[in-house]
C-alpha cells in the first residue's frame, strides 16, 4: 500500500523511488494497464527468481567448491588466465572466455537446483494418449493442477532425458553431478581437465535436456542474468578468497555448511 501511494503521487524530483514503486508508476500510466493481480505475480516472479533462487544456488556452489579443491583451483586458473575487467567486461566476452565456469554453473542448476518442482496447470482438457497399451486414453481434466518433478527426472537412474550427455571422461551418468559435463576438448585426445583449450555445448531450453529454467514459451526470461549474475559473484569470491570446509566438513549437509576463507595468494598461479 505504501509502495502504491508513493507511486501515485507526482514526481518530486527524489531519486530514491524504489524500483518497485517506479513499476506501478508505469503501470499507472500505462493505456494498457496489467491487472492488478497479475502485476503482483509478475514482481514476486521477479524478486524471487532474481535474489532467492540465485542465493540459494550460490550458496550450494561455495559448498561444492570448498569440498572439491581441484575444481576450485581449476576455476581460478581460468578466471586468473583471462584478466578480462569483470566489472566492465561486456557479456558476450566473459561467456565466450570462462568455458568451464559455465559448464559449473549449469551441472549445479541441473543438479541442486533451487527451482526442483514445475507448477502448471490445465486450462483445458488434455489428452495424454494411452499411458499404457490397450488402455483408455488418460486425460488430465481441464483446472487440474500440475507439478513436474524436473530435477528427480534429470537425475533419474534408469530413464534420464537422452539429450544429457555423459561425462567426458569417465563416462558420469546423468544421475552424477559432473562439473565437466558440458565441455568438450579441442584435442580429443586429451582429457577435459587437463586440456587447455575446451568450449561449452549447452542444450536448449527446447531440448527438455533440463528444466532448472523452465521448458519452452515457460522458460524463464532471466536465465541469462542469472548466469551472469552467479559467474560474476562467484569469480570475485574465487579470486579473493581459497575456500575449504571444516575439519569433518565433508560429512556436513548443505544447510550445515561452515566454511574457511583465507585471502587467495595468486603467487602460485604465476609460477
Amino acid at each position: 500500500r505504501q509502495c502504491r501511494n508513493s507511486a501515485e503521487e507526482e514526481d518530486d524530483g527524489d531519486d530514491d523511488t524504489t524500483f518497485l514503486a517506479k513499476i506501478l508508476a508505469l503501470n499507472q500510466q500505462s493505456n494498457n494497464r496489467m491487472p492488478r493481480e497479475r502485476l503482483i505475480g509478475q514482481l514476486l516472479t521477479l524478486f524471487l527468481g532474481g535474489s532467492d533462487s540465485v542465493g540459494t544456488l550460490l550458496c550450494t556452489a561455495f559448498w561444492v567448491l570448498a569440498a572439491d579443491q581441484e575444481l576450485q583451483q581449476e576455476l581460478v586458473e581460468e578466471q586468473f588466465n583471462n584478466q578480462f575487467d569483470l566489472e566492465h567486461a561486456k557479456m558476450e566476452c566473459i561467456m565466450e572466455k570462462i568455458p568451464r565456469m559455465r559448464s559449473f554453473f549449469m551441472e549445479l542448476s541441473r543438479c541442486y537446483s533451487p527451482s526442483p518442482l514445475i507448477f502448471l496447470g490445465a486450462n483445458e482438457d488434455l489428452n495424454l494418449g494411452p499411458l499404457v497399451v490397450g488402455a483408455d486414453d488418460a486425460v488430465v481434466a481441464k483446472g487440474t493442477e500440475v507439478i513436474l518433478m524436473s530435477q528427480a527426472a534429470s537425475l533419474h537412474a534408469v530413464a534420464p532425458p537422452t539429450q544429457i550427455p555423459l561425462g567426458p571422461e569417465r563416462g558420469e551418468p546423468p544421475s552424477q553431478f559432473c562439473p565437466h559435463r558440458w565441455l568438450i576438448a579441442a584435442n580429443k585426445e586429451e582429457p577435459v581437465s587437463g586440456s587447455s583449450k575446451v568450449c561449452v555445448h549447452l542444450p536448449s531450453l527446447k531440448s527438455g535436456a533440463h528444466m532448472s529454467f523452465g521448458y519452452g514459451q515457460r522458460a524463464c526470461p532471466g536465465k541469462d542474468f542469472a548466469e551472469l549474475e552467479f559467474i560474476t559473484c562467484v569469480s570475485h569470491v574465487l579470486l579473493a578468497f581459497d575456500m575449504s570446509l571444516l575439519d569433518n566438513g565433508n560429512n556436513a549437509a548443505l544447510h550445515q555448511m561452515q566454511l574457511t576463507l583465507h585471502k587467495r595468494s595468486h603467487d602460485s598461479l604465476n609460477s
